[in-house]
């Protein structure tokens, strides 16, 4: 490769700090450099977990996307990598036992059928970032080993590379100022984002708070940053409404459930998320769940929009209610809310048919179930 292609390939990267999306071409000038077919460049959290981001080439449309986690926790090629020094490229024959990986899984399930036999591979990480970056370039069957000058020439691009992807990632986060999270940020109710196995994600400000003075979830939470309840039920009840999260994701769907801490009752609500992740390689869409938690009661009071929300009542009718179960007479409700005994009397009625309930004990005992079965 002569200094002139070197140099456009060199500005090609240097472009993707404003423009992510030209990686792929980046990657296929570098892969004719290198007398590749397939390459990609991959952002992820661990060498075993599934990468947030990919840009391919040489691979058919959705190549990556068909594996699941599994898939990245047998890679042992990945894997083999980090066992060898970072931030420079290493040939697949030297990371792997050779007649291993042809036996392997992610030989037969992902390099055979897309008919790659030897490749360099390199592991870009920063000992200040938690993201790691992976830079892999491949070959056909029918060629040798990646020689010695092939990693020198792949190496000779990593230090522009790994610039690229740091001001590509800080211009991001300068310009994520008011979207997505600035917007939970806002909102008053405690928010948590997760994805289907209750790794979080994000939490807001409020839910900041709600942790701080609530013992609502599992201290173990916050080494793992698995969101778990302490109530085995309501976690029971959390991990099925994820389960159901994304199976239907995509779709209208508000699966809630109600639990509990000394202090108050809570009504938790799950919804489909799309949660925004930067990468060095651009911003990912992660399928997600939002998990909003709001205090709807305490000791004291059931507040009247759980009670509206639960038996289709009135606002009067759920206010009438709440009083009752916080052990009003009905003498009290009608001085309290500038009414007549016989007024309230007839709330209390429209109460009880909406409820299916037959006296003002069973009423109460109903409502106060409702918020009390987690």
């Amino acid at each position: 490769m002569n200094q002139v292609d070197q140099n456009d390939i060199v500005k090609q990267i240097y472009s993707t700090i404003e423009k992510p999306e030209l990686w792929h071409d980046v990657l296929m000038r570098i892969s004719d450099a290198l007398g590749s077919s397939h390459a990609f460049i991959a952002s992820r959290s661990s060498v075993d977990h599934s990468p947030s981001r990919f840009v391919a080439h040489g691979f058919e449309p959705g190549y990556f996307e068909t594996y699941q986690d599994y898939f990245y926790k047998v890679d042992m090629w990945t894997q083999g990598l980090a066992q060898h020094d970072a931030n420079q490229f290493h040939p697949s024959h030297l990371v792997c036992n050779d007649k291993r990986f042809v036996h392997s899984e992610i030989y037969t399930d992902f390099a055979k059928p897309a008919v790659i036999r030897n490749s360099i591979g390199c592991l870009l990480a920063k000992p200040d970032s938690p993201l790691i970056t992976e830079l892999a370039f491949m070959s056909g069957p029918d060629t040798r080993y990646y020689s010695q000058q092939q990693v020198a020439v792949a190496n000779a691009f990593l230090p522009h590379i790994e610039h690229a992807l740091e001001m590509s990632l800080r211009m991001q986060q300068a310009n994520a100022v008011g979207t997505q999270n600035g917007l939970l940020d806002a909102l008053p109710e405690a928010i948590f984002v997760c994805d289907y196995q209750a790794e979080l994600h994000y939490f807001n400000a409020s839910a900041q708070a709600l942790l701080s003075k609530s013992k609502l979830f599992q201290l173990s939470f916050l080494s793992s940053r698995r969101l778990t309840f302490a109530s085995s039920a309501a976690d029971a009840q959390f991990k099925m409404a994820l389960s159901c999260s994304a199976s239907s994701h995509g779709t209208e769907l508000d699966e809630h459930f109600y639990t509990r801490d000394a202090q108050n009752i809570y009504r938790v609500t799950i919804k489909p998320w799309f949660h925004q992740v930067l990468t060095p390689i651009g911003p990912h869409s992660l399928a997600c769940s939002m998990v909003m938690i709001q205090a709807c009661a305490n000791q004291i009071k059931i507040y009247p929009q759980e009670i509206m929300s639960l038996f289709s009542l009135t606002l009067a009718e759920a206010e009438v209610s709440s009083l009752l179960c916080a052990g009003t007479l009905v003498d009290e409700i009608a001085s309290i809310r500038h009414a007549t005994s016989n007024t309230i009397g007839q709330q209390i009625k429209a109460c009880l048919a909406k409820t299916g309930t037959r006296n003002q004990a069973e009423l109460v005992a109903k409502i106060i179930r409702s918020f009390t079965l987690s």
